[in-house]
């Protein structure tokens, strides 16, 4: 997620965006009170943008399903 954002700076900052996830511990990027170095580092990284995170359960996330079941 957050090689993501960085890859597509350029058309996220300055915008309000949603990041939807089935990966609960991502909700601790919402709280700086972490103590782990990677988590401060990647809460520093998003810092400068406008986004929220939600939690969505794995099974109600049927487009990255999709796109993971997607054959090349």
């Amino acid at each position: 997620m957050v090689f993501a954002v960085d890859k597509f700076q350029r058309y996220l900052k300055g915008k309000e965006f949603v990041i939807e996830s089935d990966h609960r511990p991502l909700e601790v990027l919402n709280k700086v009170s972490s103590t782990n170095p990677r988590v401060m580092r990647w809460a520093l990284l998003l810092q400068g943008y406008k986004f929220r995170l939600n939690y969505i359960l794995g099974r109600d996330n049927l487009i990255a399903d999709y796109l993971s079941r997607q054959s090349h």
